[in-house]
Formats: C-alpha cells, sequence, structure tokens
C-alpha cells in the first residue's frame, strides 16, 4: 500500500487501560447504565468506568462506523480501491485500540452474477493499528463486503455489512 494510505493513528496506553481496551482489568462495564444479566453476580463499582462512553459515534476514517454487538468496542471499515479494506477498532470512548488480539476477514461479494466472491484474511499493519486487506480490482463495484470480526473475548465471529458503490 502506498505512504498515503496510512492514516494515522495514534493509540495511547489510557485508551488500551478503558473499557474495551485490550489492558482494561476492570469488570465486564454496563452499556448506558443497563446491567447484562450475566454480570449480575458482579459489583456495580465499574459503573463509573463507563461515564462518558459512547458519546461520540462519528467515523474518523470516512468509513462506515459500527457499535459492536459487545456494546462495548466501536470499529470502522474503510474501502478505496487504492489502500484496499482497512479496520480501524476503538474503545467504549472511540479511542483508537490496538487491533492485535483481533482475527478478521472478508467475503467481497459481487453484484455481477459473472463475477466470483473474493475471500481475503485480514492482518494488522506495521504498528497494529488497522486489520487490512487489499481485494485489487477482482470485484467490480459495486459490491458488499462480509466482515466477520472475532472479538478477543468471543467464541464465534460476528458479521458487519459493508456496501461499496458504483464509482462515481
Amino acid at each position: 500500500m502506498a505512504a498515503s494510505c496510512h492514516a494515522r493513528v495514534t493509540i495511547t496506553e489510557e485508551a488500551e487501560r478503558q473499557p474495551g481496551g485490550a489492558l482494561y482489568k476492570g469488570a465486564a462495564p454496563m452499556h448506558h447504565g443497563k446491567k447484562k444479566p450475566e454480570y449480575r453476580a458482579k459489583p456495580m463499582t465499574h459503573a463509573k468506568d463507563m461515564k462518558g462512553a459512547h458519546l461520540d459515534h462519528a467515523a474518523r476514517h470516512g468509513g462506515a462506523f459500527f457499535m459492536a454487538p459487545n456494546k462495548i468496542n466501536h470499529l470502522e471499515a474503510v474501502y478505496s480501491p487504492e489502500c484496499g479494506f482497512q479496520l480501524f477498532l476503538y474503545n467504549a470512548f472511540t479511542k483508537p485500540i490496538q487491533v492485535g488480539g483481533y482475527q478478521a476477514f472478508i467475503k467481497a461479494i459481487p453484484d455481477s452474477e459473472d463475477e466470483a466472491e473474493v475471500i481475503r484474511f485480514l492482518a494488522p499493519n506495521k504498528v497494529r493499528a488497522t486489520l487490512e486487506a487489499h481485494i485489487g480490482d477482482s470485484v467490480s463495484r459495486p459490491f458488499k463486503i462480509e466482515l466477520y470480526l472475532k472479538f478477543p473475548s468471543a467464541d464465534d465471529p460476528e458479521l458487519f455489512t459493508v456496501h461499496i458503490p458504483k464509482p462515481k
């Protein structure tokens, strides 16, 4: 990928220590004050850890922005023909986190029945700020990307769908 394809991402230890980060040591956080049944036996002292979380759901890199099913993490999927597919991960406060503990693959599904689907495994970039895969010209636009992302604490991957429009 060209140097212009490497987005500037600053990952801090503070972000990694907050809910959703790799270094977070607190109890499983609640989402907007709601307690999940599997956390009933744990004290609610972790509610303070989530104060101010989920206030910013704006995409940072012009991609499709998602709240993860775990209600803690956020992710942003970005595609361009030059840079391929890039996945950015964020903690509960929409601060960038390292992608090292995550596994993912994408399936590019063309609109045309004359083209085959393309599967690519995502790999971390050098600084572990994004998971990336280059699709190349294997699929013409428009197409759909199915992202299968396995979170470190999950048994199975989660599915996210991104629609890539026809070029203008």
